[in-house]
């Protein structure tokens, strides 16, 4: 009867242990509009300035301020965009504004972050190294579907299978470049 039991606390241990990833988040950034969030986070820093990645760039980028209003005062419609995680968690949208530390530049592409990002670095072909603040670093892939861009994020390069995945739909067909499993 120990087996039993033993095998549900190592199920229950799994689970708890993915429940405490850090949140994974990507934007929707267009210089003629304001950016978009997109998060498992119910909740977000209204302050919080969040690094992120812009998809093919070497190095990540700050900052994404949520809630902040663009600089030219536009405001959101109503995206049609939307993040799907594997785990199925529910998904929540936030405008802002990119803010960036340097000198502004246009941005009118995809970018990831996640929750206590402190280095992210390309280390192949869409692929990236991201450091956290008090954890092990992840590994973030990324490809194109045929209507949206595919996140897989695992804790070792080595790791054949992700600790989570996420499909941010575009509601537009693209060339897909992800490889068949």
């Amino acid at each position: 009867m120990k087996r039993p039991m033993a095998l549900i606390l190592s199920l229950v241990s799994h689970v708890a242990c993915l429940a405490a990833e850090p949140e994974f988040y990507v934007l929707n950034l267009t210089p003629d509009s304001p950016a978009l969030l997109h998060t498992t986070a119910k909740k977000l820093v209204p302050a919080a300035k969040l690094p992120f990645v812009v998809l093919g760039n070497d190095r990540q980028e700050c900052c994404f301020v949520p809630r902040a209003q663009p600089k030219d005062g536009q405001r959101s419609g109503a995206p049609s965009s939307t993040l799907a995680s594997s785990q199925g968690e529910e998904t929540y949208q936030f405008a802002g504004a990119y803010r960036p530390l340097g000198k502004p530049r246009e941005i009118d592409d995809f970018a990831f972050g996640i929750e206590g990002m402190t280095t992210a670095k390309k280390i192949g072909k869409d692929v990236y190294e991201v450091g956290l603040t008090g954890a092990s670093p992840l590994i973030v892939r990324h490809c194109s579907g045929t209507e949206g861009i595919n996140f897989r994020v695992y804790r070792a390069l080595r790791d054949k299978e992700p600790v989570v995945s996420y499909y941010y739909y575009l509601g537009y067909d693209i060339e897909p470049d992800c490889p068949e499993h």
